[in-house]
């Protein structure tokens, strides 16, 4: 995409692209979650979308970890991944 053509002239450029990219995965997982969300509420729960979703939340955790370690102190990493894994036992219960 876009994102891969940018040229940044930055000792951290491979990080920041990849920082951009996590987000824009953020972003799309966000939408599936409200559509599953949606579903739920209205008793339409998808086992299948609830896997799927669990798994990506694994995905999107783990590049988290790397990322965060990258580029901050270790202070403050288990509140911010603290969220995500939340956010991943709602698939799951």
């Amino acid at each position: 995409g876009m994102a891969a053509k940018a040229q940044m002239d930055r000792p951290d450029a491979a990080l920041v692209l990849r920082e951009f990219q996590w987000a824009a995965s953020m972003l799309g997982h966000a939408c599936r979650r409200a559509i599953w969300m949606m579903a739920k509420y209205e008793g339409k729960q998808d086992e299948a979308m609830s896997q799927a979703l669990a798994a990506e939340a694994d995905q999107l955790i783990a590049e988290h970890t790397v990322i965060w370690h990258d580029r901050n102190r270790p202070g403050g990493f288990r509140e911010s991944v603290e969220r995500l894994e939340k956010m991943k036992a709602d698939y799951l219960s």
